[in-house]
This record gives C-alpha cells, sequence and structure tokens, in this order.
C-alpha cells in the first residue's frame, strides 16, 4: 500500500501516515469536526463547483477559493469569529471493529493471511 500511494503522485508528495497500531497507540486522532462546523461554521453556498482553495494562519475562518486555477479567488466566511477562540473538537475514540465484522474476518479472511500475522489481523472474536 505504501509504494501504492507513494507512487500515485510525479513529484512523490502524497506521503503514507501510519494512524495507529494493533495495541491501540493513536498516532493520529480524530475530532468531532461535524458537531463542530455544525455549530460555528458557515455555509459555503456552491463549494462543489470550487475546485481550489486556501486557509492562512493570517486570516483565520476566511477560505479564499477558485472554481479554475485562472479564476478569481472568492473569499469566503467559512468559521464564526467566536470559534476562533476555541481550541479543538471533541476527540472521538476509535471504536473498534464490531463483534459481526470481527466473526467475519475470522471465518472469511484468516485463511488468506501469513499464519504469523492471523493473530493479529484476523483474531479469534470475543
Amino acid at each position: 500500500m505504501v509504494k501504492v500511494v507513494e507512487d500515485s503522485t510525479h513529484n512523490g508528495i502524497n506521503r503514507t501516515q501510519l494512524v495507529g497500531t494493533e495495541d491501540g497507540r493513536l498516532f493520529v486522532p480524530t475530532y468531532d469536526w461535524q458537531k463542530f462546523f455544525a455549530a460555528h461554521g458557515k455555509p459555503f453556498k456552491g463549494i462543489k463547483s470550487f475546485q481550489h482553495f486556501k486557509f492562512s494562519s493570517r486570516e483565520p475562518g476566511i477560505c479564499y477559493a477558485r472554481q479554475t486555477t485562472t479564476s478569481d479567488l472568492d473569499r469566503r466566511l467559512v468559521l464564526e469569529a467566536s470559534a476562533r477562540e476555541l481550541s479543538s473538537p471533541p476527540f472521538v475514540p476509535p471504536p473498534g471493529l464490531s463483534r459481526e465484522r470481527q466473526k467475519y474476518l475470522f471465518d472469511n479472511i484468516r485463511q488468506f493471511v501469513k499464519p504469523e500475522f492471523q493473530d493479529v489481523v484476523c483474531p479469534r472474536f470475543e
């Protein structure tokens, strides 16, 4: 998978990032951005027609957008001023696999996994 991602651009700009380990260590935390923006965000009407976006720490809450690389920049307020004082939204812990998914992996996938990795990838479900 690493090779696929890193070879996906000519200049090698795409990089892989390990987000966590089997033992539960988390390197890239997940936050509830949906709830945060529902409470503090401003709608960006027509967002699907834009292809290029620019944000700057010098202008928190402002988004500059272009429909094409040569079109004019459109300046939009996307975050209420009061939200700029907040830190980050609440952390969302990874839910883990459901019992149903664990059973599926064990029953259907385990046979295709090298024996030394079976207990990591497809352990017996609890």
